[in-house]
């Protein structure tokens, strides 16, 4: 939704462009979504994170990397490694860490950073 929404925002300001042109764009642009909402106490948490794969019949396609079990509790690891991993590990050197420790953890791996335990990434 929040892509679209930038595709809506991206023509008002330059009406001659075709929306689907706009998606090619942003798929090369964005790599990864996170998708926060919020609990019941106001308390935002990671809901979902995916990867954009592609333009299909013109809408942005995505796979899920991380998805809350449910409402409220941190997203965990669904298991797949996202495509852009290589270039998410030049900007962040821990991250083949995580997908790693994920997989083997069958996906029990939380998206909270947890600094006190010396870990980046609470367990």
């Amino acid at each position: 939704e929040a892509l679209e929404r930038m595709v809506t925002l991206y023509r008002m300001g330059n009406n001659n462009l075709n929306p689907l042109e706009i998606r090619k764009e942003l798929l090369l642009a964005v790599d990864l979504v996170v998708h926060l909402r919020r609990d019941r106490a106001g308390r935002r948490y990671v809901a979902d994170v995916v990867e954009l794969t592609g333009v299909q019949e013109h809408n942005l396609a995505a796979e899920a990397l991380f998805q809350a079990p449910e409402p409220g509790q941190t997203a965990v690891c669904v298991g797949i490694a996202p495509r852009c991993l290589q270039k998410l590990q030049q900007r962040l050197p821990h991250a083949a860490a995580l997908w790693q420790a994920a997989r083997q953890a069958d996906g029990n791996v939380s998206l909270t950073p947890d600094p006190a335990s010396g870990d980046p990434w609470r367990r």
